[in-house]
């Protein structure tokens, strides 16, 4: 083809076509320019299939990351309902001043509990888009809502687990005035009238209830902004 180009050109310098040959060299830059940008079309093209496959794979973590934390957080729950009863339990008997029974071993074990310790929220999927770079993400509403979610929702969250454990932890081993535990998470109170007159306990139950209460609702709130970010991703990806 380029001697083909070539026979042309000289052809026409020979014949003395000045203008011709102009017009013929310009025809000849176009085209090196049109195929200089298709090439780049191409090359930008297939620059964005490959995005767009490493936006994929992030997305999928991600979505997969926050079911694995949903079901984390349904697990939390139930164990805070369980917490939560077992607490009202202990305090109608006290308030009521009911006999003793060994079914209360167990809820004086589980009514101590602040929550703390019960989830940790994973966020390995957003770490990896960290390190890749947010601008991987085309859609900017999803974008938004998984920075808020893992920048805010769960960082709430933290910050109210760590203050739960610092209130916790300085008070830790007060109930040892109250039971000696038995293996099986079993309290067997030492002292059980004592327990009944015991005004401290209750007041410290109710601030542990309290503590529960705030982890609670912010494991709540993540839970639903989970909920919505993965309908988001699922939507995206073009999943059912």
């Amino acid at each position: 083809m380029l001697t083909f180009f070539r026979k042309i050109r000289r052809s026409l310098l020979v014949s003395s076509q000045f203008r011709r040959y102009i017009l013929y060299a310009l025809g000849e830059i176009t085209l090196v320019v049109i195929g200089i940008l298709i090439a780049l079309q191409i090359n930008n093209w297939n620059e964005w299939r490959k995005d767009r496959k490493v936006e994929q794979v992030v997305l999928e973590d991600i979505r997969d990351n926050i079911i694995r934390n949903n079901q984390l957080i349904e697990t939390a729950l139930e164990k805070f309902h369980q917490i939560n009863q077992s607490t009202k339990i202990v305090k109608n008997a006290i308030k009521r001043k009911s006999p003793y029974s060994d079914s209360l071993k167990v809820h004086f074990y589980q009514s101590i509990k602040h929550g703390g310790f019960l989830l940790r929220l994973n966020s390995d999927g957003y770490e990896s888009l960290r390190n890749i770079g947010f601008s991987i993400i085309q859609n900017e509403e999803l974008k938004d809502q998984i920075l808020s979610l893992f920048e805010v929702s769960y960082s709430n969250y933290e910050i109210e687990l760590q203050w739960g454990n610092s209130v916790y932890s300085g008070g830790y081993g007060w109930w040892k005035e109250y039971f000696y535990m038995l293996e099986g998470e079993l309290f067997v109170p030492i002292d059980y009238n004592r327990i009944l007159t015991a005004e401290n306990l209750l007041s410290d139950l109710d601030e542990l209830a309290e503590v529960r209460a705030t982890i609670q609702n912010e494991i709540e709130a993540c839970y639903a902004h989970n909920q919505a970010v993965l309908q988001l991703i699922i939507d995206e990806l073009g999943e059912d």
